[in-house]
């Protein structure tokens, strides 16, 4: 959100983004987004044309939402992801049968196991992640397409970078700061071929698309590159952290390859930007080497 709000600034528009805090820094304004009269005055009140929502998570908390800005706005713009494909779904096997050819675009088919994280026994009612159970952004894309405003929808990767809660590379960048001499990993992690994308980059696209004429009533996937194997990450990493060591691919059972034994590594999440590239004109701001050390120093940061 923030990233976007950066790029949104820099472009000299003029953007407040909400959270349910107390607000603390410039731009900032305190709003529930549960409470869609609240969002729907704010977004009058500031005559907002645009209305990113990055938060659309579950049908509860996102349709009334649609319904109070529906024909109120004129562009609603619903940050969606790439776990709405179904090799997302082969790769969590959750969905059977061959992967879908890479790279996966726009027309891409989409899962048909809904609520991807949603396991065979409910989470329970004080569980922080219960809302995982209702999780499942295709119903709600579906919605938006039913919109009378403009929409645009926008499938994002992993996104990586200063403030990734998830800390994506944290794997390779941990041990190199440490200096090891030897990284083990999963050869099956190694040879995995996934779509990342660094932050800045991908607020960028999303500041980017959200105002583009050609992107209203389209589905564009939001990528910065095309996607590598994590043989190629740890490359990366290994040059932005000046880390002398090699990588051993390891068969041995460790906490990480115990963390990864549900997924089928031989599913690639590749995923294509082409129609942001050409159709709307998009240009990363941030080279890979650059997105690299700044991932790093955040993570030694912390």
């Amino acid at each position: 959100g923030q990233a976007t709000v950066r790029a949104v600034s820099a472009r000299g528009d003029d953007v407040c983004w909400t959270s349910r805090q107390q607000a603390l820094i410039s731009g900032q304004v305190q709003a529930d987004r549960s409470r869609p009269n609240e969002i729907l005055q704010l977004a009058q009140t500031r005559r907002a044309d645009v209305v990113v929502d990055m938060t659309v998570y579950t049908a509860d908390d996102t349709l009334p939402l649609l319904a109070a800005l529906d024909g109120q706005i004129a562009r609603y713009v619903m940050v969606s992801s790439s776990d709405v494909y179904r090799n997302y779904g082969l790769l969590h096997q959750i969905e059977t049968g061959t992967p879908d050819p890479s790279p996966l675009t726009e027309q891409s088919p989409l899962r048909t196991r809904a609520f991807p994280y949603r396991g065979q026994q409910p989470r329970s009612a004080d569980d922080p992640a219960r809302w995982m159970d209702d999780y499942d952004k295709i119903p709600l894309e579906a919605a938006v397409h039913a919109m009378a405003s403009d929409w645009t929808v926008l499938r994002l990767p992993m996104v990586y970078g200063p403030g990734d809660r998830q800390r994506r590379f944290r794997w390779a960048i941990r041990p190199m700061l440490a200096g090891v001499s030897v990284l083990e990993v999963p050869h099956r992690w190694l040879d995995w071929t996934t779509t990342y994308g660094f932050l800045d980059n991908i607020g960028a696209a999303i500041a980017h698309a959200s105002v583009h004429p050609k992107a209203a009533r389209r589905v564009f996937n939001v990528v910065d590159e095309t996607a590598v194997d994590h043989n190629e990450w740890v490359k990366r990493l290994q040059v932005a952290t000046d880390w002398p060591g090699v990588v051993l691919p390891t068969e041995s059972e460790t906490a990480f390859s115990r963390a990864i034994a549900n997924l089928d590594l031989a599913i690639p999440l590749d995923v294509s930007a082409k129609r942001l590239f050409t159709e709307l004109e998009f240009t990363p701001p941030i080279d890979f080497a650059a997105a690299a050390r700044m991932t790093v120093a955040d993570e030694l940061a912390r």
